[in-house]
């Protein structure tokens, strides 16, 4: 069982958890809660992309910031009010794969900010595209990639509007750094890329190279 977004339901998934050998969970914090709660060697494996789903589209940059989501929390409220008033050329809606895509292809930047301390899916979608991810700081993201190599941090909202205006006006080094960020997730974020962990951790990968060493299949 992979679980996603523990923090929404948790006493579901735990029991989930309670039913199932091997554990996933997109989160950290949900691997400590639980261990705490009885579960065997929960496994942090954290979100990932398809690339087909979100694809790279050479586009003329018609946004200086775009936010694909919902305003559900009180945190996403107060910085989207601050981006939209320090910085109107901006894009906000609800969008789904490639027409997401699109939308972050045309912007120089795509702002992301978590509900909690989580690494959410937008992360590594943002990056299958080609585009500069302005993201708060999430603890754990360090663990996945490079402040200001694959994609920029802020620490509060006033960070948030002198990194946005920064790069705003610094392509190469915008567009660098999207590069990079593109590079990393296609090569270690990936579906393709968990799965592979998946039968890592439960001891298929190897039958399957050894089905596939006889010719079985």
């Amino acid at each position: 069982f992979w679980h996603s977004d523990t923090h929404l339901g948790y006493d579901w998934r735990l029991q989930k958890a309670k039913e199932t050998d091997f554990n996933f969970c997109c989160q950290l914090r949900a691997v400590e809660e639980f261990k705490r709660d009885g579960i065997q060697d929960p496994i942090w494996m954290p979100h990932a992309v398809e690339p087909m789903a979100y694809p790279y589209t050479p586009s003329i940059k018609r946004y200086d910031v775009c936010f694909v989501g919902h305003i559900n929390s009180e945190n996403r409220t107060e910085a989207l009010d601050k981006l939209f008033k320090e910085l109107p050329n901006f894009f906000y809606g609800q969008r789904l794969f490639e027409e997401a895509a699109s939308k972050y292809c045309e912007s120089k930047i795509v702002f992301n900010i978590s509900m909690k301390d989580d690494i959410n899916m937008r992360v590594f979608e943002v990056l299958a595209t080609k585009s500069f991810l302005l993201t708060n700081d999430i603890p754990t993201l360090h663990e996945l990639f490079d402040d200001g190599v694959h994609l920029a941090m802020y620490k509060d909202l006033d960070d948030m509007i002198d990194k946005a205006r920064y790069y705003i006006n610094h392509d190469d080094e915008r567009e660098r750094i999207a590069q990079a960020g593109y590079d990393e997730v296609l090569r270690n974020h990936t579906f393709r890329n968990r799965v592979e962990k998946v039968l890592e951790v439960t001891g298929l990968m190897s039958k399957l190279k050894e089905e596939v060493a006889h010719g079985s299949i």
